[in-house]
């Protein structure tokens, strides 16, 4: 089916145009073309004219059936005629080739156009016969369907009858050696008759033996015989020489020209095979390879495929190639000039063996024109991705804890091998890729904990974390579930919960332990100090009170008699409940937005209610971002740091309770602690 819109033919079962995508019409529209051509009648009609121009009939022109079938039956009619024919004529050949007389009956002398007469039985003399009706014994016998060994002999003339006279008294004078001329006024003047022009005898004997003469110098040139009373009636009306057959200078002449062809003819093929040679050893070598002019400007880009990085090739070449790339054991074909490859990078590279200090790797690809033909070779350098390793606890690469044991959270790709202190822990990961992992922290100062991260496809990435434990006489550290977080009111501090009714987000409790029989003192607020089990087994609790947001410092020392006392200082980060919190909430509407601006030292730690659009991501660890809390159109931005455990997302809405910490550029700088969508 013929698209209508690029004219690509498609199969009748293609909805669509394989070249274009256009839409095709239905397969049962379009009908077969014997069903279009059927029933199909021709309208033409012959008009036939008389002298005048004047139209005498009218009739229905015929059909082509009707016209081959009329041929056939002329055909058949004419082989027939020739069938009957063939006899006859073989049997006058005979008579011919043994000397008897012809007989040519009325009918036939009627058409040839001249009388039959008595023949005499005593002329000797034969008369010469007209030049126009010889022809070579080939044509004769090739026409009569004889064979051409039967008759190598020359020919006898018979003896002219009374009756033939007329016929073959038509030469005016004997051909010369090799040529025969023939005059066609003198033959019709001789279809008259001897009644017209009566000769006598002896002009008849010189005329007869001329004749023999003329056919014994031409006899080892050419056989010429006689045609055998033939249904052919003369030409009157050419009267132009007619040259038989050439002459033996003639067909010398011939061989030497074409002797002279073919000396040009190996000339040429010599001259063509030494060029061909030169070409070859000589030029070919110097020039430079055809698909390397045409297939060596590869446009290549960068490209994401299916989240990771990659490469887009394009390969020109004429549309339809195919273009097989053995290393890749995948075929692109050529659409609108080029081939199109889109392959990932780690699939052209192997991870093993690459140290992490490798970079990137240099890769050579073979191109290849429909499997036969080698292109120009593609070459590329590619940057191998280090893994990802993001640290979220603790905040810094170098920590100095108290406690006996530090946790370290790290956040890494699906999928990663992690080694963390020599121990591989991948199979505490989660779905997000996150795993928490707790390892032991001696008081011996730097504690070095080695993290090795190998994902898929990408360098092996190596990062340290350090705990720093200061060398102690008296030893003293924190139970491991000691918070770093605390959601409490300060206002109302309860002591640990003695019935199940009550709420542990109403306190905030510190346990640790010490060397039996020391001294403890905390050294910062705190309230409901229990050391009944200090003497005993060294351990005792307290209730810390914070007095500002955020992060709250607490320091405990322990003394000994005789030893140095061993100080432990410990980070809590502190934040009243979400309903105490947000109850001192200001709202933030724009003559709100512009006494800040004009207020803002007075206002640091003043808590705000901010609503509105993430418009920018400033940062991601710590999480920094930009707020716009105007309404209507009009720009009211903050800058805001998450502090809350729910992770902004740019372009989403939130409502986030925040207390001011300063200014930054033209707009207020807050503290993020609870957000809600």
């Amino acid at each position: 089916m013929k698209c209508p819109n690029c004219g690509h033919w498609n199969k009748e079962s293609f909805p669509r145009c394989f070249k274009c995508g256009a839409e095709l019409s239905s397969a049962s529209a379009c009908q077969d073309w014997k069903q279009q051509m059927q029933g199909r009648k021709t309208t033409q009609t012959v008009i036939e004219y008389d002298a005048h121009g004047q139209p005498i009939e009218t009739k229905q022109a015929p059909s082509l059936a009707e016209e081959m079938n009329e041929l056939k039956a002329r055909r058949a009619q004419g082989m027939a005629v020739l069938s009957s024919a063939k006899p006859r004529y073989a049997a006058r050949e005979r008579e011919a080739m043994n000397g008897m007389p012809q007989r040519t009956s009325a009918a036939e002398a009627a058409r040839l156009d001249f009388a039959v007469e008595e023949v005499d039985p005593e002329e000797e003399t034969p008369a010469p016969m007209d030049a126009d009706v010889i022809y070579s014994k080939r044509s004769r016998d090739l026409f009569m369907g004889g064979n051409e060994d039967e008759l190598v002999r020359p020919r006898r003339v018979p003896k002219p009858s009374a009756r033939s006279a007329g016929v073959n008294a038509r030469v005016a004078k004997p051909p010369q050696k090799g040529v025969a001329s023939v005059s066609v006024e003198a033959s019709a003047r001789a279809r008259a008759g001897s009644a017209e022009r009566p000769r006598s005898a002896s002009t008849e004997r010189q005329r007869a033996a001329a004749h023999q003469s003329m056919l014994r110098q031409s006899r080892n040139e050419y056989d010429y015989t006689p045609l055998i009373d033939m249904d052919i009636p003369p030409q009157e009306s050419d009267t132009r020489a007619i040259t038989i057959m050439p002459t033996r200078a003639m067909s010398v002449r011939g061989a030497r020209n074409a002797a002279a062809w073919i000396l040009r003819a190996l000339i040429a093929i010599a001259v063509l095979a030494i060029g061909f040679v030169v070409f070859r050893k000589y030029v070919q070598p110097n020039l430079p390879a055809k698909q390397e002019e045409t297939h060596s400007e590869y446009i290549i880009s960068e490209a994401t495929v299916q989240g990771l990085p990659g490469r887009t090739i394009l390969i020109p070449g004429e549309e339809g190639d195919k273009i097989i790339i053995r290393e890749l054991a995948h075929t692109y074909t050529v659409i609108g000039g080029y081939a199109t490859v889109t392959v990932a990078d780690y699939m052209l590279y192997e991870t093993e063996g690459i140290t992490p200090e490798e970079e990137s790797v240099h890769v050579e690809l073979l191109p290849s024109l429909n499997g036969n033909t080698p292109l120009a070779p593609i070459v590329l350098d590619i940057p191998i991705p280090m893994s990802k390793i993001v640290i979220l606890q603790p905040r810094s690469v170098w920590t100095q804890v108290s406690t006996a044991v530090g946790a370290i959270q790290l956040e890494v790709q699906q999928g990663s091998r992690v080694l963390v202190g020599g121990q591989d822990v991948s199979d505490t990961m989660n779905d997000s890729g996150v795993l928490t992992v707790s390892q032991p922290v001696q008081p011996i100062g730097d504690n070095i904990i080695d993290i090795y991260v190998t994902s898929p496809h990408q360098r092996t990435n190596h990062q340290t974390v350090t705990f720093y434990r200061a060398p102690v006489e008296i030893s003293l550290e924190l139970r491991e579930d000691s918070g770093t977080r605390a959601y409490v009111s300060n206002k109302k501090v309860s002591t640990p919960p003695v019935t199940e009714g009550e709420k542990k987000e109403d306190y905030f409790l510190i346990s640790a332990s010490t060397m039996p029989g020391a001294t403890i003192t905390v050294e910062t607020p705190h309230k409901n100090l229990d050391a009944t089990n200090l003497n005993t087994t060294g351990a005792f609790t307290f209730m810390p009170v914070f007095d500002a947001l955020g992060d709250n410092k607490i320091i405990i020392r322990a003394s000994y008699p005789g030893k140095a006392d061993t100080v432990l200082e410990h980070t809590v980060y502190y934040v009243p409940t979400a309903t105490e919190y947000s109850r001192t909430a200001w709202a933030l509407a724009p003559t709100d937005y512009a006494e800040l601006l004009g207020n803002i030292s007075r206002r640091i730690g003043q808590v705000y209610q901010c609503q509105g659009e993430i418009t920018q991501i400033i940062s991601e660890s710590p999480q920094i971002a930009i707020m716009n809390t105007g309404k209507n159109g009009t720009v009211q931005n903050v800058m805001l740091e998450n502090k809350s455990g729910e992770v902004w997302v740019q372009g989403q809405s939130y409502k986030v309770f925040a207390d001011v910490s300063g200014m930054y550029d033209t707009m207020p700088r807050m503290y993020g602690r609870y957000t809600y969508k």
